[in-house]
Order: structure tokens, then sequence, then C-alpha cells
């Protein structure tokens, strides 16, 4: 399931990719739910997973309110260990979405408390996350 929730994201199904990781969670224990984020450079070639990241990040320019790539951009970064982006990625999916448990249980677990107020009606202003290179954090 996570390796669809991959293929999706890599399509640029960014709604149907959160979903795909919602419902691996859902089947898997806490401690795998990052495995192929954690695992990237074994299912990408060259700079694939840094491109993929990139038109995300072009989506989240033109719809900053689309709550599942929130969470999605959130997801992908937490497991990559830049914990400060994936929480308030996820915080922000929360505000624009706040059943989502999975999103509030990932702002734990990376260090984060979970937003619990109801969305501002001024949207954030906030710094583009650049990602022009495997993250350092993990061995390639």
């Amino acid at each position: 399931m996570l390796l669809y929730a991959q293929g999706l994201f890599a399509v640029g199904d960014y709604q149907a990719s959160a979903g795909a990781i919602h419902r691996a969670a859902s089947l898997l224990s806490p401690e795998d739910w990052g495995y192929v984020v954690e695992n990237y450079a074994k299912y990408y070639r060259g700079n694939g997973f840094v491109d993929q990241m990139k038109r995300l990040e072009d989506f989240l320019k033109f719809n900053p309110d689309a709550a599942y790539a929130r969470f999605l951009r959130g997801y992908q970064f937490g497991f990559l260990g830049q914990v400060e982006v994936a929480v308030r990625d996820l915080n922000r999916a929360l505000e624009l979405e706040s059943r989502d448990q999975l999103a509030a249980e990932l702002v734990k677990r990376f260090g984060g408390t979970p937003v619990t107020a109801l969305p501002n009606t001024e949207t954030s202003r906030e710094e583009p996350v650049q990602m022009d290179s495997p993250p350092p954090s993990l061995d390639l």
C-alpha cells in the first residue's frame, strides 16, 4: 500500500496518494509507516524523488489550501527527518481538515503539538521549501 501511495505521488495524484497512506497506516504498525520514504533510494533513480517533491511544491503554490497535499508533503518531509517542515505542513492540514487523525499522530511523532483551533481566515505566509538534492539525513 505504501508503494502504491508512492506511485500515485509519482503521477501527481496527491489526493489518492494521501488516501493510500492513510489506508496503509491502518494496516501497518507505526514503525513501518515511513518505510518507503525512508528508503526512497531503493525505489527512485537519479533525482526522481527530488523532482516529485518539487512538483508537489509547485502544486501547493497554486493550491495552498489542499489539505491532502499538505498532509502528503508533511508525511514525506517527516520521514526524511525534516521535522520542522513536516510539523508545519501537518498542522496546516489539520487546520484545513480537523478530522485527520493520522496527521495529528504524525505531528506528535515528529515532536510537535497538533493544532486544535479552527483555521484562521487569513492564509498564513510561509517560505517555500527547497529540495534540490536528496536530504543529508539519508545514506545513499
